[in-house]
């Protein structure tokens, strides 16, 4: 072998090498961004997911709040309604009462003037 065919040897390994770290580097960085482009669809779908629980959390909680207020209106009404009753039989019970008294008063009076 001679010299020229050494450099030439040489010169196609340093070629071959620097084309097989290029080509290795550009795989490298291709494989780079497609893991972070899997990190970002990650990422996203984890942010969509946490939204969707947190509506789907929000929305639970509405409706417990919109239910327990309709059981206490509900409860409310009831009492209100129990209220009623009860100052309806007291304002029977005191026109009975009434009436009593003032046949008591008519009768004292009869008597009062039945005595004189």
């Amino acid at each position: 072998m001679d010299i020229q065919s050494i450099a030439f040897l040489i010169v196609g390994l340093v070629i071959g090498a620097a084309g097989i770290f290029m080509y290795k580097s550009n795989i490298e960085k291709k494989d780079a961004e497609n893991a972070k482009i899997e990190a970002e669809k990650i990422t996203e779908a984890a942010k969509s997911n946490a939204d969707k629980i947190k509506l789907e959390a929000e929305l639970k909680a509405k409706q417990i709040v919109d239910k327990s207020k309709s059981e206490a209106d509900k409860q409310s009404r009831e009492q209100q309604r129990e209220i009623s009753r009860m100052e309806k039989k007291l304002q029977s019970k005191e026109d009975n009462l009434d009436k009593k008294y003032e046949t008591l008063e008519r009768r004292e009076n009869e008597l009062t003037k039945k005595e004189k």
